[in-house]
């Protein structure tokens, strides 16, 4: 009956009820042996350091001195550090990040020494540049719309990826490079220029570079070109405007029986009118506030100024104080 059909599904569940209990215990009893491990681990590294707590001192204290004067000294003068920030294009960016890795490597048997940018690095006392991107939520909406208007020229647009946009999906898309706002990071060692030479000489060089000057070259003849083709817009409808309104005057003055219907349909397509120059005098307001921004390839944000070190691992003595403890 009911209790011989139901008996082997009881059963069932108990079987399983038992190996999840047994899953749960092994894994209870590898989690512990492994911190029981590496407990283990750390009494041995105590022992061991109590036996030889001289010569981890002595290294320690050796490498807090090379850090603080003896380096210094190598290097030629004390290290300072630096912060900038910059706006600029997607392809100015890559160029930046190009200096940033020719600096880093300037010392490399590959690296050209007679390299212009290099040469510039040496003089500034430029001993490492590293890039960080400020990622704006702004700057990714902006490189989403710049990937439809080119697509929009190869007349390809009806696709998903821009009919769905999302955010976040989109910034885990962008290259570091893609976003316009780059913080620079400098570390140098003191020299007789100052922060603002320092500045305009980075500057300028970036700025002279080639493929940088092409491009800015390029964009401002798109937009100056585009600017244009706005502008020509919004006059047409200031003058089609001004003409209705003349029409309208001689309309009322002459009345009619079809004075109601030519009202109506006069306010609808005057709304159309009003309409477009709304979404023209925005697009206009748009160009003019990229040229603001971007009237060099590479634009200052925030000029160069001294910085603090990142952490205590970048200090030189708590650095090599910590090598010569490992």
């Amino acid at each position: 009956g009911l209790t011989s059909q139901n008996t082997p599904k009881s059963g069932d569940e108990e079987v399983d009820i038992i190996r999840l209990f047994n899953y749960f215990k092994k894994g209870f009893v590898s989690f512990f042996k492994k911190i029981g491990s590496l407990f283990g681990y750390f009494i041995q590294l105590i022992i061991l350091l109590k036996k030889n707590w001289i010569i981890v001192s002595v290294l320690s204290v050796f490498g807090a001195i090379y850090g603080a004067v003896i380096n210094p000294l190598l290097e030629g003068t004390e290290i300072k550090y630096y912060e900038m920030t910059v706006r600029s294009s997607a392809l100015s960016n890559l160029e930046l990040y190009a200096f940033a890795n020719e600096v880093k490597n300037k010392k490399a048997s590959s690296a050209n020494p007679k390299s212009e940018g290099i040469a510039l690095a040496k003089e500034l006392g430029i001993i490492s540049l590293s890039i960080e991107p400020v990622k704006r939520d702004e700057d990714a909406v902006t490189n989403y719309f710049e990937q439809i208007e080119s697509n929009k020229l190869r007349g390809d647009t009806d696709t998903l990826y821009f009919k769905d946009f999302k955010l976040k999906e989109h910034k885990n898309k962008m290259a570091d490079s893609d976003y316009a706002i780059q913080k620079l990071k400098i570390k140098a060692k003191e020299t007789k220029t100052n922060t603002k030479i320092m500045q305009e000489k980075l500057i300028n060089y970036l700025n002279n570079l080639p493929g940088v000057k092409a491009d800015q070259e390029i964009r401002n003849l798109a937009l100056e070109t585009y600017e244009k083709g706005v502008i020509r817009s919004i006059d047409n409808i200031d003058s089609i405007m001004v003409a209705r309104k003349y029409i309208n005057k001689q309309e009322v003055a002459a009345g009619g029986s079809q004075m109601v219907f030519n009202t109506a349909n006069r306010e609808n397509v005057e709304r159309d009118m009003l309409r477009s120059y709304e979404i023209f005098s925005k697009k206009l307001y748009g160009i003019q506030k990229e040229k603001a921004l971007y009237p060099e390839p590479i634009n200052i944000v925030a000029n160069l100024r001294s910085a603090k070190e990142e952490n205590v691992i970048v200090n030189p003595t708590i650095h090599f104080a910590l090598l010569g403890f490992l």
